[in-house]
């Protein structure tokens, strides 16, 4: 199943948040900036095909040119209290999503845009990184399986 949510309405659309959901695949291509998730996701009482559902794929609609502007990019230690903003590229991106335990944190819907939370960190370790996205988008869409 899949859910369009319509960005140029006058009001903002309510979009379910896939919260805590490991990533497994980032795509952009013919303007779709594509997040697919893990198989052992799961998200019940706001689903809208029952509680035993799980996220697909969450896609937004985007342009290209403004997506490369960048990612920016929060990396802290927590045993040293120390933080490095800094701009990054989809390709970074990619390069961290080969490590595994990149997670959708959450994202905040704002008129003709979002602005999407991404966590990396390694289990048992003080190091982590915390990436913002800032999105001009006009449509999101997202899809939904039955848990088989």
């Amino acid at each position: 199943m899949k859910q369009v949510y319509d960005f140029n309405s006058e009001t903002l659309p309510t979009i379910i948040t896939p919260h805590d959901c490991y990533i497994t695949a980032v795509e952009l291509k013919d303007g779709w900036l594509t997040f697919t998730f893990d198989d052992d996701i799961m998200h019940g009482e706001d689903c809208p095909i029952g509680s035993d559902c799980k996220f697909d794929c969450i896609r937004f609609h985007i342009d290209e040119l403004v997506f490369d502007d960048g990612i920016l990019v929060c990396r802290g230690n927590i045993k040293r209290k120390k933080w490095i903003y800094k701009e990054v590229g989809l390709d970074y991106l990619r390069k961290v999503l080969c490590r595994g335990n990149l997670e959708y944190m959450y994202h905040f819907v704002a008129f003709g845009g979002i602005i999407i939370q991404l966590f990396y960190g390694k289990k048992g370790s003080a190091k982590w990184s915390q990436y913002e996205l800032t999105i001009d988008t006009d449509m999101v869409e997202i899809e939904w399986s039955k848990r088989q």
